[in-house]
């Protein structure tokens, strides 16, 4: 058994009994994430009080939660020697609340954190629910990985564009392109703009109705010219993806004069993608999923990321985009090796912002971390900084030479920022939290 009189050198492994890798390494993600601890600390706070209170009916139970912050309290605690737990513990609490088996072959880390991230809103909006209904004078926090994506399309004929559609998402998945190599900033802003021939405008059809019947001289009947007058009316308020009433979308879609027909008529459009609500800790999954005809393959483009991310928008306000000064920092990796069928899945988990106390030379960690609502002893930055603190607290030069850990299951080795950000081809998932 390996030890060390450093605190930082170890962290708690995950044993791997069964094809685990793929829970270990999300788990172990997960407990890199100091948002993730404040939020799981505040939500179990409120519940416990929730608990105490002499309501009529009992507020709803939050078991993947209290799973969860039990887990990440584990790999959180300082070591100086070899260690290990196993991920079951959590994964049942997981099979119970499914009433389902998790199977033991290969699965896939993504569609694991995808599952976790959605039961942790259902509880969370279950218990926000119960809170309204019961009239009471509490704060639920919100979710800190969900955000909200806004859609916009925009034909290239008429200019025109659609009224913008909105999406909660909790993990931001980016299909990676089959090219040699790509950076995370460049899947980005592809992912925000995209172009789609063969649309059916709405706007360009009724635009090349009115002037048909303008410039043409036809026997229209009565209903027709009804309804041309009406399509006149409302063209300046129509949107290019709008519902119309039955009567008028019916005419529209089956007008016909002279070989023109509005069925072949189609447009360009530009869909416009943006983040309207940035997250506290954005999780991006890289999709490597690529469809040869035959048979889906790993795709093995190396993807360039950094240390931080400025997810800033410097676009219009159309779509109510965030005009934050909005900038994320890497807290881990989740990298993936093998065939898109099987593998072996590792995480590179940040450390926590340890330091060294003077005054008993000790090692004190900074960052929050699980305590289940109680307050503990806690430094803050301001503490940090303030010139007192700053000759007591010391950093450790070890933590800032080998900022990660390198986690494969039991095994844990300290490697450097750049040793991180040098798993282009391997890279998964990318967990950023904001900064």
């Amino acid at each position: 058994m390996f030890t060390s009189k450093r605190q930082d050198k170890f962290t708690t492994g995950l044993i791997n009994t069964r094809n685990d890798c793929f829970a270990n390494s999300s788990i172990q993600a997960f407990a890199a994430m100091p948002g993730l601890d404040v939020y799981l600390n505040d939500i179990l706070k409120q519940h416990k009080l929730l608990d105490k209170l002499p309501t009529n009916s009992e507020a709803p139970k939050l078991p993947l939660h209290e799973a969860l912050a039990t887990i990440v309290q584990e790999l959180q605690v300082t070591i100086t020697t070899q260690h290990y737990v196993s991920v079951w513990p959590f994964l049942q609490v997981i099979e119970k609340i499914f009433n389902s088996k998790i199977s033991t072959n290969q699965n896939d880390a993504h569609e694991l954190v995808q599952l976790i991230l959605e039961t942790l809103d259902n509880e969370n909006t279950k218990l926000k629910k119960f809170v309204k209904q019961s009239n009471l004078n509490f704060v639920i926090p919100e979710m800190p990985f969900n955000g909200l994506l806004a859609d916009q399309l925009t034909c290239l004929s008429c200019l025109n564009s659609s009224k913008p559609s909105f999406h909660p998402f909790a993990v931001l998945s980016l299909a990676v392109p089959q090219t040699s190599i790509t950076s995370l900033e460049e899947m980005v802003k592809k992912n925000e703009v995209e172009t789609i021939n063969g649309y059916n405008c709405l706007r360009c059809k009724i635009k090349a109705i009115l002037k048909v019947e303008k410039d043409q001289p036809t026997n229209s009947t009565a209903e027709t010219q009804k309804l041309v007058a009406e399509l006149k009316q409302k063209e300046s308020n129509i949107s290019i993806n709008d519902d119309l009433p039955e009567d008028l979308d019916k005419f529209v879609k089956n007008y016909s004069y002279g070989g023109f027909k509005t069925e072949n008529l189609q447009s360009t459009i530009v869909k416009k993608t943006l983040v309207v609500k940035p997250p506290r800790l954005l999780t991006v999954h890289l999709s490597r999923s690529m469809f040869t005809g035959t048979q889906v393959t790993r795709n093995s483009c190396r993807v360039q990321f950094e240390d931080e991310e400025d997810a800033s928008s410097d676009e219009d306000n159309e779509l109510n985009a965030s005009k934050e000064n909005v900038k994320y920092r890497l807290r881990a990796v989740i990298r993936h090796h093998g065939t898109h069928n099987a593998g072996h899945y590792e995480c590179y988990r940040h450390k926590p912002a340890l330091v060294k106390d003077t005054l008993n030379d000790t090692v004190v960690n900074t960052s929050p971390t699980i305590n289940f609502g109680f307050a503990g002893f806690q430094l803050n930055s301001n503490e940090l900084s303030s010139k007192s603190h700053n000759k007591r607290f010391k950093k450790i030069a070890t933590v800032a030479k080998y900022p990660f850990w390198r986690i494969s299951d039991t095994k844990v080795a300290e490697v450097k920022k750049e040793d991180v950000l040098r798993e282009t081809q391997a890279v998964y998932m990318i967990y950023y939290e904001r900064v």
